[in-house]
């Protein structure tokens, strides 16, 4: 989903010399991986050079524990607050259908942590809503030409949806998008209502914000925070 390919080699170097930790370094290279390429959009060279350089230490006997290998991560790691400012201000053109497909893992994952319920894959039904339309009427005039270009996309403006309130909300105003959202079965979406009683580029900015709180506690590898 990723489409990142740098982590396979130490990947297999870790799978084949330390199998007992596979898993724990796996979902580190997860987290490791949404913050740095995912939200980051940082150089893959230079995080190919480090993967290349564990993977030989995996190889040679340097790293020998899961623990080994998650710290030696530390160079592509985003610190919090560096993750945090780069993911309140991030857009995602889901007109991308790897995009989408990210877009939904990133809803679903803060939904979980939000209600505290298991994180669980959408299904295919559950699709995106972007509460500012992505070809709005002139019932959305608070937001100019230029707005709905930069705010559209932002993490911010999007909630996961049914299908078929998703089509009943269309081009609505938010006034009477409101309603609609509240009967999603969705918490994260049908509590957007009672937060916001209005929605304009400081609502959005105020909701991403928050995301990027919560999003903060989700892709974290506790060995790096010790």
């Amino acid at each position: 989903m990723f489409s990142v390919r740098q982590p396979f080699v130490l990947l297999m170097a870790a799978r084949n010399k330390i199998p007992d930790g596979f898993s724990e370094i796996l979902n580190a290279i997860v987290n490791v991986t949404f913050r740095y390429n995912v939200i980051s959009n940082l150089q893959a060279a230079e995080q190919e050079r480090v993967y290349s350089r564990i993977a030989i230490g995996i190889s040679q006997g340097v790293y020998k524990s899961a623990r080994d290998v998650i710290i030696a991560l530390r160079p592509v790691y985003p610190n919090d607050d560096i993750f945090r400012a780069t993911f309140a201000t991030k857009t995602m053109d889901t007109s991308s259908s790897r995009n989408k497909q990210i877009v939904r893992y990133i809803l679903a994952k803060l939904d979980a942590q939000i209600t505290g319920a298991p994180f669980v894959v959408p299904p295919a039904e559950m699709t995106i809503e972007h509460i500012l339309p992505e070809n709005p009427d002139t019932n959305w005039a608070t937001f100019s030409d230029v707005e709905v270009s930069s705010e559209v996309y932002r993490i911010g403006n999007m909630a996961l949806l049914e299908a078929q309130l998703n089509r009943d909300a269309g081009n609505r105003p938010y006034s009477q998008k409101a309603s609609i959202l509240l009967n999603s079965t969705i918490s994260s979406t049908k509590s957007i209502p009672n937060r916001y009683s209005d929605w304009d580029t400081d609502t959005i900015n105020k909701r991403q914000a928050a995301q990027a709180s919560f999003a903060t506690a989700i892709w974290r590898v506790a060995q790096l925070h010790e």
